[in-house]
């Protein structure tokens, strides 16, 4: 987390846990979820904030 307050990843994981009760592993499913997506993206030069529909297309894809 960062000095200017936590990611949008990390506010949905916490409303995930918080406002829907979700499981431990279902939480930790949807990080290494993000967190792979994450990764992905950084190699072709974006991030999930301007992820295109072919960006994303692409990472389906490649599951």
């Amino acid at each position: 987390m960062s000095g200017q307050g936590p990611s949008w990843a990390e506010a949905f994981l916490e409303m995930m846990s918080v406002e829907r009760a979700a499981a431990k592993n279902t939480l930790t499913a949807y990080a290494r979820d993000l967190t792979d997506a994450s990764g992905f993206l950084a190699g072709r030069g974006r991030d999930l904030a301007d992820a295109s529909a072919e960006d994303v297309e692409a990472y389906f894809v490649g599951l």
